[in-house]
């Protein structure tokens, strides 16, 4: 069978939700509009002259019954067709804003519940004796939407603190059926829950082929993905330094080719190079070859890019001071991005010798280079300070599933295990983590999945503008090492 189209699906909801919306109203509008019908029928039945015999008065003038039964039949056809209108006002609201009205139903279900489950977590206290017994709960400020997150606002009761509500988050989120929540202090007194209602995440979305752009476009955020709210998760990397960590299989691939796959329409002017090192021999960064202007497969290779990359810095800067704090990408005079996959095995696997040199070619990257036009987007499973010793240099980072809450410190900073729990990530939500920007804020996301396909294909449409080739001396000592080797085999 057929999956049904989006217009049908999308109507389908839609009634569904217009009927829970304005059901209510529209049920009362029409009970309403049956009893005034039924009562002008009754009072149109009646004879318009009726006789009393028994009674001395005569006969009694009844005409205006039968004025009064057709008020109410205009009446009731008045309220019928409110009760249409009503309906159908719900209907296209519903399927022209469907995720509003999701977010309209959820936020009347937490201010609706709040209390209850404030009482049941222990949050509220009871106060007074026998008949004069109250409630004193924590106060709801303010609850709004974002697509399908609702955010509450809550104050703590005299004699609590926002902690004890952060704590009790988990309680909420289960009671409302949030399919995933975050909470942080705002204050001492005041604390936020943002639960996840309607997941945008759930589904995985395939990326699609970059769009082409005029010469000289200002490079702009890449799209990655989505946040759970709906909206487009756009990564910036000029002048920020970018650290990716998760377990195998969490979705690494997907952040990779998110964040260098959408800059083809500037690697092919020459507004961005890119550098792949890939430390897992290749596998990753061979797929979409054609996008890079140089790779590296191996530690010791690893260290000559990171070598010339701190000469780029060095002549940057001599031609910056006083002109420039930060570096402009155009074409010819490009940024740099250094896009390293599986990082430990330079800083923490490598000889003894090539990860000292490492480590300290990329600490000044790190410190030096984002001003001058050269960034870092680095891959890593283990996130331990032993095994990425510079990770507090990077600006802004991402954490995909991890394995447990004190990874979530290290990779996100300390306090951020409620706000940010990817330890909590399902296996099957491949791409999905919290992101940590430079200032602070905390956002929920899922990288687009990328087939070989698509790499490639994207690849081929933007190729690089320039390769990087290796010196000319290192070419001629190549060349007559193999020449030699031919006259040896020649000689045998």
């Amino acid at each position: 069978m057929t999956a049904l189209p989006w217009w049908v699906r999308r109507l389908v909801r839609g009634v569904v939700l217009a009927v829970r919306a304005a059901g209510p109203v529209v049920w009362r509008l029409l009970a309403a509009c049956a009893g005034l019908h039924l009562s002008g029928w009754l009072a149109g039945a009646a004879p318009t002259r009726v006789s009393f015999d028994v009674l001395p008065v005569g006969p009694w003038d009844t005409s205006w019954v039968a004025v009064l039964a057709g008020q109410l039949h205009v009446l009731g056809n008045v309220v019928g067709a409110v009760a249409a209108a009503v309906l159908a006002a719900a209907l296209v609201v519903s399927v022209r804003y469907p995720n509003q009205v999701v977010a309209w139903f959820c936020r009347r279900w937490v201010r609706a519940d709040f209390a209850y489950v404030a009482r049941a977590s222990g949050l509220s206290r009871e106060v007074g004796s026998g008949k004069a017994k109250s409630w004193v709960d924590p106060e709801l400020l303010a609850v709004t939407s974002h697509g399908g997150v609702i955010i509450a606002r809550i104050r703590a009761r005299r004699g609590q603190a926002s902690s004890e509500i952060v704590a009790a988050a988990e309680k909420f989120a289960a009671d409302f059926g949030a399919s995933a929540f975050r909470a942080s202090v705002v204050s001492p007194s005041v604390a936020s829950i943002r639960f996840t209602m309607l997941d945008a995440l759930a589904a995985t979305r395939t990326a699609t082929l970059p769009q082409d752009r005029d010469l000289g476009t200002p490079l702009e955020p890449v799209e990655v993905g989505r946040e759970d709210s709906g909206e487009p998760w756009r990564l910036s990397l000029v002048g920020k330094h970018t650290l990716v960590a998760g377990r195998s299989g969490s979705g690494k691939g997907s952040v990779l080719w998110g964040a260098v796959a959408p800059l083809g329409t500037w690697i092919v002017q020459d507004t961005v190079r890119v550098h792949g090192v890939d430390l897992k021999r290749g596998v990753e960064i061979a797929m979409g070859d054609g996008l890079m202007y140089r790779t590296a497969y191996q530690p010791e290779q690893a260290v000559e890019v990171l070598r010339d990359l701190l000469k780029i810095i060095d002549e940057r800067a001599a031609t910056m001071v006083g002109r420039s704090r930060l570096h402009h990408p155009r074409p010819g005079d490009p940024l740099h991005v250094l896009v390293i996959d599986e990082l430990a095995a330079l800083t923490a696997y490598a000889d003894a010798g090539v990860k000292k040199e490492g480590n300290r070619l990329l600490a000044e990257i790190l410190t030096q280079g984002r001003a001058m036009g050269v960034v870092v987007v680095a891959f890593v499973q283990d996130p331990k300070k032993e095994t990425v010793p510079m990770r507090g240099l990077f600006t802004q980072t991402v954490a995909l599933r991890l394995q447990s809450a004190e990874e979530v410190g290290m990779v996100l900073g300390a306090g951020m295990t409620d706000e940010a729990p990817a330890h909590r990530i399902p296996d099957d939500l491949r791409g999905a983590g919290y992101l940590v920007t430079e200032e602070g804020t905390v956002a929920r996301v899922r990288a687009h999945f990328w087939p070989d396909s698509l790499i490639k294909a994207t690849a081929a449409r933007f190729p690089a503008a320039k390769r990087w080739m290796p010196p000319l001396e290192e070419t001629s000592t190549e060349h007559h090492v193999i020449s030699l080797k031919g006259v040896r085999d020649v000689a045998k």
